[in-house]
């Protein structure tokens, strides 16, 4: 996680802001109908490809919403989901029932889920989990590993990084109040750089020279 200082931005930060991290709780989560208190106030918008039981989502989403135990001793989640976008739903799926449980909202988009339905990025951080499909095995008995997504993980993290990036540069565009330079300078990108994501994310510079 990472707060953004829209007067001393650097490349660095600028793409550090249009991460996605990951965190991992290795042990039991808790059990109860009280919704746990995060350890922190941060918000994260979680992002999985399937979510059924003893799955990567279920091992790590998951305790980030109940939090965890570990021979008898409670952890809170470390910080609030926020919101859940599940790429693909089975039979098997519990993120749904989850979510419904801690009242956590399910988006449609990944867009959405990090906007919580906006039109600004609305959390502090994105929990990614790819999970990987059914494996097939050959005659000899091995499994044959690979990836079952209807789109793939890259897609995914575009989409994520777009969301994180357009978000990054109307606020430095309001910052800058349309200066097209000066956005430049409070991204850490090159005048050409930062006037060709204008364009790309179809931003209209002049709206915020009023702002």
């Amino acid at each position: 996680m990472m707060q953004l200082d829209f007067e001393k931005g650097t490349r660095r930060q600028f793409l550090g802001a249009a991460s996605a991290g990951v965190g991992l709780a290795v042990a039991a989560p808790c059990q109860g109908r009280q919704p746990p208190t995060p350890a922190s106030t941060r918000r994260v918008a979680a992002i999985v490809t399937v979510y059924h039981r003893y799955s990567h989502a279920d091992n790590i989403v998951t305790r980030f919403i109940e939090g965890y135990s570990i021979v008898g001793k409670s952890f809170p989640p470390p910080c609030r989901v926020a919101s859940l976008y599940i790429d693909q739903t089975h039979r098997s799926d519990i993120g749904r029932g989850l979510a419904a449980h801690w009242e956590v909202p399910i988006y449609k988009s990944i867009g959405d889920a990090l906007t919580l339905g906006g039109n600004k990025l609305a959390v502090d951080g994105v929990l990614i989990v790819a999970e990987q499909g059914d494996y097939p095995v050959n005659k000899l008995g091995q499994k044959l590993f690979h990836v079952d997504l209807k789109r793939p993980l890259p897609e995914i993290i575009r989409e994520v990084v777009g969301t994180v990036e357009r978000s990054y540069i109307r606020r430095a565009l309001r910052k800058a109040r349309g200066n097209v330079g000066r956005c430049a300078k409070i991204c850490g990108l090159s005048r050409r750089s930062i006037t060709a994501k204008i364009a790309e994310y179809n931003l209209d510079k002049a709206a915020y020279k009023e702002i």
